[in-house]
């Protein structure tokens, strides 16, 4: 019976295949998320705001033209002290008029005023910050641009990594619950102590907790995607089998600096800051100056019959105003230190972008080339897993290893396939944040990641959110498999050790399903008898 062990992994690795669904893939998502994510939302609107910074600086260099009209009506009440004036004396109307304290007239006209500036070095200067504000919210834009392929792409790929931590966790649970299912088999005819029966029980109680942290793992995932796109995936878009492992192009780091240095995106709106940061030390200081502004003005005033007659007065200038601020109190020499240790303030914090890109393009470029070697390493691990799997199987047949080992490597091999599946996302994201470093990151970028993609139809089977939110976590629910389940999905032997890694995105030419069928045709027999 020790020999019937030898199907379990093949068991577990073998089935639940899906059938085809709609899937989505990284562009279809990216593109998506252009239009719903708020984040990239607020740039571009805040974008736009700050382009508007320059008509409003130029309006202030351009001619002001004002012009006003007004209308008048009085009603004048007075009490006549004094004589009245010979021109009211020889007219009787206006006597008995005025006579009576009171008196109606209108008024009305117009003011027209034009003026240029001729020297305001406030207004110039400010003028030549708005063209460097909007140069920084250009590039703070391009930055924000770059940061969403870089955030979708991380979500996608946690989706992508929280399914494969469940498929794998499934797997390896219909691996050890088949062990326990056989070893309580074992102790019922007195084949086994019942110390095997605890170890394989502890490793499924184990491996249930496990599960239910990944099915809420991928519940999150997807939420997180949500809130970038505001759409929920239920299925999406899977790595197909040996993505390509290719080194950075150029394969120098100081070559990706020196580019990360001139073209990324974060470091050049920092530098415009502090242009603008400084730029505002030159508008506080020019409190100080003069400003020379020529006017022209015309005001016309009419008015009706009144004690003094009637109005018709038409005023023209023109001329130029020197103006010069003598005294304002101190505020143009605080306002200017304030701006000097702004533009410190800001000095600084592009020294901590610069920084922060050569660290981030030496951690990308180092996390690529690591990766590659790290993939090649657990495909090698994967391969020493599966060998280290089947000789404690060999040992536990002679009795020199027990249970416990066996469930342990194989927890070992299943750990191995999940560390695999993460370096695989870590080296695509570890991609993504080295050009978005080096400022190059852009949507062919996106494609050529999406040609690695395929759809789910091709690969292991994912239970839906509702799927997971609907199923129960109580693994008594659970149905013991058939112990003839590969007789009862038609296979033979030889049918079924064509399952390989292949599956499970690796290729090893020599995997442990196929030696373990080997091992399964030589021991058929003594399978058939214990059964």
């Amino acid at each position: 019976m020790k020999r019937h062990i030898l199907t379990i992994v093949i068991i577990g690795l073998g089935t639940l295949l899906t059938s085809p669904v709609y899937s989505a893939n990284l562009m279809q998502i990216y593109q998506q998320a252009l239009i719903s994510d708020p984040a990239f939302q607020a740039a571009g609107a805040k974008r736009l705001s700050e382009t508007q910074n320059i008509p409003i600086a130029r309006s202030f260099l351009l001619p002001q033209l004002f012009v006003a009209n007004s209308f008048s009506a009085y009603n004048v009440q007075e009490n006549k002290t004094q004589p009245l004036n010979s021109s009211i004396v020889g007219n009787p109307e206006l006597i008995n008029a005025f006579n009576l304290g009171t008196f109606k007239y209108n008024s009305n006209g117009y003011t027209i005023n034009l003026s240029q500036v001729i020297f305001d070095y406030s207004a110039w200067s400010t003028f030549q910050q708005a063209k460097t504000t909007v140069k920084a919210a250009n590039a703070a834009y391009a930055a924000a641009g770059q940061d969403l392929m870089a955030r979708v792409s991380m979500a996608y790929f946690a989706v992508l990594f929280a399914e494969d931590q469940l498929r794998y966790i499934q797997a390896e649970k219909k691996a050890i619950y088949q062990q326990l299912d056989q070893v309580l088999q074992q102790y019922k005819v007195g084949l086994v102590a019942i110390t095997g029966v605890y170890q394989a029980q502890a490793q499924y109680d184990r491996i249930i907790a496990q599960e239910i942290e990944a099915k809420n793992n991928i519940i999150n995932a997807k939420e997180n995607l949500r809130a970038i796109t505001g759409i929920f995936y239920e299925n999406l878009d899977g790595l197909k089998p040996n993505i390509p492992l290719l080194p950075p192009e150029p394969t120098n780091v100081n070559e990706w600096v020196a580019m990360g240095q001139r073209m990324n995106w974060s470091l050049q709106t920092a530098r415009y800051e502090a242009e603008v940061a400084q730029q505002q030390i030159k508008i506080n200081f020019s409190g100080h100056m003069p400003t020379i502004n020529a006017f022209g003005q015309q005001e016309l005033t009419r008015t009706g019959s009144t004690p003094g007659g009637k109005v018709n007065d038409k005023t023209s200038s023109v001329g130029i105003q020197l103006a010069l601020p003598a005294y304002q109190g101190g505020l143009v020499n605080a306002g200017t230190k304030q701006a000097r240790y702004s533009y410190a303030a800001a000095m600084d914090n592009q020294e901590k972008q610069s920084r922060n890109t050569i660290n981030l393009v030496h951690q990308s470029y180092n996390n690529i080339t690591n990766g590659i070697s790290k993939i090649k390493a657990d495909q090698r691990a994967i391969i020493s897993g599966e060998s280290s799997l089947r000789s404690t199987i060999e040992a536990y047949k002679v009795g020199t290893q027990t249970m416990l080992d066996v469930l342990i490597s194989q927890q070992d091999l299943f750990d191995t396939f999940r560390i695999y599946a993460n370096d695989q996302y870590d080296y695509i994201n570890a991609i993504i944040a080295l050009k978005e470093a080096a400022g190059t990151l852009n949507v062919s970028d996106l494609e050529e990641i999406n040609q690695m993609l395929t759809a789910t139809e091709n690969t292991f089977s994912y239970l839906s959110t509702k799927q997971l939110n609907e199923q129960s976590f109580n693994y008594a629910d659970d149905k013991v498999p058939p112990k003839d389940l590969i007789g009862k999905k038609g296979l033979n032997l030889k049918d079924i050790s064509s399952i390989n890694m292949h599956d499970l995105g690796l290729n090893t030419k020599h995997s442990v399903l196929s030696r373990l069928f080997e091992d399964l045709n030589t021991s058929k027999t003594d399978s058939k008898k214990i059964e």
